[in-house]
Order: structure tokens, then C-alpha cells, then sequence
């Protein structure tokens, strides 16, 4: 396997012609995945709670907001957004793996602003009678419950995990002339764990919801909201994935 965070980030610009970015984008689609490293399997030894989602169609985009581009003050032909074939768009390549991969911190943040749907919550931990915002502030403020990476284990059929996509931004009133920026995105199909160090809540009235029942709210979450950039549009959806 390529360490795609090397060649996306540090080697992707040593040449500024469409030849080499082609090139590149190439080696980046087919890079294909077996297995999970040592690593991966390190780091499950310090989570309590793990469950895995596979990435549904049009696939995940994480990462976006990242700026991906080089310039040489004097040298036009190292403005990579003249060229169609540069990725205009960052995504999150792990600095070690090189494999796409969602920051704890991500999980965190998109679990977090579900919260302020109550409903949904209290609706699927249907046992628990407390105020939503006291168990928001124990598993999000406390830090007790630890959010990990979640790490691709497993690619899609074809064991490929990234692919070409393209966002058209429009300036507002003006669709006469469309500028498509060409991105990457994680295909459909791909195995994703999530990961977690849980503790059980209970409240001095005794209302508890174990570390169990916190973990199947997270996949629920996940599966109902998805995570990512344009969740809006489709993408980011999970679905849970059971290996046979």
C-alpha cells in the first residue's frame, strides 16, 4: 500500500504539470487495502466499546476544509487551481497509516451536536428518564469517555477506499460559467470502526445508562445524522456492518 498521506501532502505538488497530476491522482484511486496494520490492532487493546459502519453511496468526505494547493510567487505554472487535474480540496490522510481515516475529535463534534436533538436521543435510549443535557455534559464535558480515531478496516469489493469526485461552487447569481474543483472521497462500501473508552452514567436518583447503552446510541447517531462535510446533499451516510 502507498502511504497516500505522503504523496497527498508532501510529494503531490514536486511537479506543477497535468501529466504528474494525473499521475498522482491515479496512484491515489488505486491504492487498494487488505488488512489492518499492527497498529490498528494496538490501539484496540485501550477502547471498552468498538462497532463498525460501512460508508454508504455517494461515499465520505472528510477532511475538505483543508487547504491542498502550492504556489511559487513568479511561477504560474505552479498555480494549482488552473489546472483540472489538481485535487483543489484537503482530506484526512492518517500521518502514520497514510490511510483516510475520521479524528476522534470529528466523532466527538458531530456526536455532540446531536444532542441538540433531545428527542431523537431520549427516543432511542428509551429507559432513560434524566434531563438530555446532564447526560450530554457526562459524556462530553467530564472526560471520562474517550473518542478514538475511527480507522478503515476493511475496503470495498475491489479493496479500493478512495475515489475522484468534483464540487461545482457557483458564484451567487451567476451559473453561466461553473468552476468544477475535482476532490477525493472515500468510495462506498468501506469498513470503518469506530472506537471508545465508555463509562457507565448514573445520577444520585439512580438513572443510569451503561457504557453499553452509550455505544449503541453513538451507532445509532452515526447511522441516522452520518458524519462528514455535505451530509446535507447524501454524503457521510453509514450504515452497520456486521462481518460474516
Amino acid at each position: 500500500m502507498s502511504n497516500l498521506n505522503l504523496l497527498f501532502n508532501k510529494s503531490y505538488f514536486s511537479e506543477f504539470n497535468d501529466d504528474e497530476f494525473k499521475e498522482n491522482n491515479s496512484e491515489i484511486i488505486n491504492t487498494t487495502f487488505s488488512k489492518p496494520g499492527r497498529l490498528y490492532e494496538e490501539l484496540s487493546k485501550y477502547c471498552t466499546h468498538h462497532f463498525r459502519m460501512k460508508t454508504a453511496y455517494p461515499g465520505l468526505l472528510v477532511g475538505t476544509g483543508y487547504a491542498h494547493e502550492a504556489f511559487i510567487p513568479g511561477d504560474e505554472s505552479s498555480e494549482g487551481s488552473n489546472n483540472t487535474n489538481c485535487v483543489k480540496l484537503g482530506f484526512s490522510f492518517d500521518y502514520v497509516t497514510g490511510m483516510p481515516y475520521i479524528p476522534g475529535s470529528s466523532v466527538k463534534g458531530m456526536l455532540r451536536s446531536c444532542f441538540k436533538k433531545e428527542g431523537v436521543v431520549s427516543e432511542i435510549l428509551d429507559k432513560y428518564k434524566g434531563p438530555v443535557s446532564d447526560l450530554e455534559k457526562d459524556i462530553f464535558e467530564n472526560g471520562k469517555d474517550i473518542f478514538f480515531d475511527a480507522v478503515i478496516v476493511k475496503g470495498n469489493e475491489q479493496c479500493l477506499i478512495v475515489g475522484k469526485d468534483y464540487i461545482t461552487p457557483h458564484t451567487k447569481g451567476d451559473t453561466k460559467e461553473p468552476n468544477p474543483l475535482l476532490m477525493l472521497k472515500v468510495v462506498p462500501d468501506v469498513v470503518f470502526e469506530f472506537r471508545f473508552r465508555l463509562n457507565d452514567y448514573e445520577t444520585e436518583k439512580g438513572t443510569k445508562v451503561s457504557a453499553n447503552d452509550k455505544a449503541k446510541l453513538f451507532m445509532e447517531l452515526l447511522e441516522i445524522f452520518g458524519i462528514g462535510a455535505k451530509t446535507n446533499v447524501g454524503y457521510g451516510m453509514l450504515k452497520k456492518h456486521v462481518d460474516r
